[in-house]
């Protein structure tokens, strides 16, 4: 993994981790305030950690569990065993994801 602090987080977390991306063509950081709200107060409610590919130096309201990143290492993410589900609106790995990322 390329960042010691992201393995630290991975590793680290207890219940799992959460890979949350809305790829490269759409920035998470150009999400209406009321979407991007319900989505960290509905991650605020998770036991699981959540890695979210922000692109923003902040994110506004963001809950103890989430941690940010502008740029995230997928592949290396996916084949850590504490990333126990994936949401990301690309298609490259949807056929993975469906497969061997349970929800």
């Amino acid at each position: 993994m390329c960042f010691q602090h992201l393995q630290e987080y991975l590793d680290g977390a207890t219940h799992g981790v959460i890979y949350f991306s809305l790829g490269s063509m759409l920035q998470a950081k150009t999400l209406p305030d009321d979407k991007r709200d319900a989505f960290l107060q509905a991650f605020s409610e998770l036991p699981q950690r959540v890695l979210w590919k922000w692109e923003a130096d902040t994110l506004p309201g963001k809950p103890k569990n989430v941690w940010t990143e502008k740029w995230c290492p997928q592949n290396d993410i996916l084949s850590k065993l504490s990333c126990t589900a994936v949401f990301d609106a690309t298609d490259f790995y949807a056929d993975i994801q469906s497969q061997i990322i349970p929800l």
